[in-house]
């Protein structure tokens, strides 16, 4: 037994090395600043379970149930996931250069290249979907490489469970579904098309898909609506050269494997062809949709493990051996420079004098926002500030009325991160129900409450709000003042005194905004 577990971590030692690394890098960086206004949705998402919700199908939320329930609400425990599908991208990085022939370097080369790489880095820090994805479309590529190898029917099943939790987590593992199907068409794989067990697979795979299916038909297909707002107010901007463009700067520290790997797997007589097309036809696609440059992420992981062996063997040469450290030495000088705004590891003043540093050099564009402007943090990193501030003072109002009055008052806010930071912190300040009308908050919004006092959370310019006209008494109670924050200015309104015939009007209201919702 003991002779058998030594091998297996003889076997293995390259791979957990980097896994190690990995959960170490986020376990000790991951809580230096606050929660980001993405995760107050999903981990409020965890408290209303169902089988899909307007931004994403339900997987994130079972996930976001656990971290309420089991490992409590501290950033460190909400974080533990992404970390843990991170540091399972870099092993399943590794195992896939193995079963494409890697030997020691390839295998470290493939681990390396994804730990290091400054997207990957990236998105194993916050609770959202995408960290997610990027794990199963790994996953998706392991399982497709074990069947070529071995074109045993259990990688198709295995495959086909794959792909329906994919489905289940993100829309857009249709993408890589897809494409895959494309590429079957350009290689020996087609032949799966008269597999029966291949359309078993399927049929897995669409079976544990059709909840969530469900769910959209009984709310009018609300995902229809979701890629009609993207596409009008987002994917319009997307242009060709600027997606390529970012292509390249998410694996700039990985540049030369990136572009061996596709290389290797699709112009060389790989067996993995399948795999090289398949990354290929995803960018593709999206470029052809539209799509947002950072959805072609979890192709990467397999084209690194492809790059990585093929590296592997032209540089075994004597001749050519002094490639390799010198490759390993140019991924982390190009990460170096930008690691503070990959991994927040930098204090604020730190932070504050780096940014200071690299716009004085002339390199401003992660510290300009969507307003054009540059601010001392990156726009992701902003919105990690403020949203205690904000519900300490929501908390501070409700708790200054009298006991009666309480009982009549609304918590309303302007969107789902003031929404959602109020939720997440609801019952340690002991406040009611948070409500409001974006995002999935608009499905647990009741139809028809009744109130007599609103708390109203939002951005309010020229103190004009729709909700304002709705009382007779008005009064801004606090605001953000954190200067870090994106919500800087955001203000607590106390509104009292209603008007005479405000519960119509607010049925009204959420009819109206709810109204895509229902079926005709």
């Amino acid at each position: 037994m003991e002779n058998k577990q030594t091998t297996w971590l003889q076997r293995n030692a390259i791979i957990l090395t980097f896994v190690v690394l990995k959960l170490l890098i986020h376990l000790l960086t991951n809580h230096n600043y606050g929660f980001h206004r993405d995760e107050f949705l999903y981990l409020a998402e965890g408290d209303h379970l169902d089988w899909g919700y307007l931004e994403v199908p339900p997987f994130i939320s079972i996930l976001a149930f656990i971290v309420n329930n089991v490992l409590g609400s501290s950033i460190e425990a909400v974080r533990l996931f992404p970390t843990l599908f991170g540091a399972a991208i870099v092993a399943l990085s590794g195992l896939m250069a193995r079963e494409m022939g890697a030997k020691r370097f390839g295998e470290f080369l493939a681990c390396f290249t994804v730990l290091f790489s400054l997207v990957f880095l990236r998105v194993s820090l916050l609770f959202q979907p995408v960290i997610i994805e990027v794990f199963f479309w790994t996953l998706f590529g392991y399982l497709l490489i074990r069947y070529i190898n071995e074109g045993t029917t259990k990688w198709l099943i295995y495959l086909g469970i794959a792909f329906g939790l994919g489905m289940m987590n993100k829309y857009s593992s249709a993408f890589f579904i897809f494409s895959m199907g494309v590429a079957m068409l350009f290689t020996n794989e087609r032949k799966l098309l008269i597999n029966k067990y291949f359309w078993i697979s399927a049929l897995i795979a669409f079976l544990i898909f059709l909840p969530n299916l469900f769910w959209q038909y009984s709310y009018n297909f609300p995902v229809v609506h979701h890629m009609k707002e993207l596409r009008e107010t987002q994917l319009v901007n997307v242009k060709p050269i600027n997606f390529f463009v970012d292509q390249l700067l998410m694996n700039i520290t990985a540049l030369p494997v990136v572009l061996l790997g596709f290389y290797a797997l699709i112009f060389t007589r790989s067996r993995y062809k399948l795999i090289g097309l398949t990354a290929l036809f995803v960018i593709l696609l999206l470029l052809i949709t539209s799509g947002k440059s950072y959805y072609t992420i979890g192709v990467y992981p397999m084209v690194m493990a492809g790059g990585a062996v093929f590296i592997e063997k032209i540089t075994s040469s004597k001749l050519a051996f002094w490639f390799r450290p010198a490759l390993l030495v140019s991924v982390l000088l190009l990460l170096y420079p930008l690691l503070p705004i990959t991994v927040p590891y930098l204090s604020l003043p730190k932070m504050i004098e780096y940014k200071n540093k690299m716009v004085s050099k002339g390199i401003d564009s992660p510290f300009r926002w969507e307003d054009g402007n540059v601010h001392e943090l990156p726009q992701d990193y902003a919105d990690m500030f403020g949203w205690d501030e904000m519900a300490e003072k929501a908390a501070k109002v409700y708790h200054s009325l009298p006991p009666e009055e309480q009982k009549q008052t609304i918590i309303f806010c302007g969107n789902y991160g003031f929404a959602g930071a109020l939720h997440h912190y609801r019952k340690q300040y002991n406040l009611p129900e948070i409500h409001s009308l974006n995002a999935s908050f608009m499905l647990w919004m009741p139809p028809n409450p009744t109130f007599k006092t609103m708390i109203y959370i939002d951005f309010v310019r020229n103190n004009d709000e729709d909700a304002f006209h709705l009382f007779k008494s008005v009064k801004k109670m606090g605001e953000v003042t954190n200067p870090y924050a994106r919500e800087k200015g955001t203000g607590v309104y106390l509104l009292q005194e209603p008007i005479q015939n405000i519960d119509r009007l607010v049925e009204s209201a959420i009819k109206e905004e709810r109204s895509f919702l229902v079926r005709n």
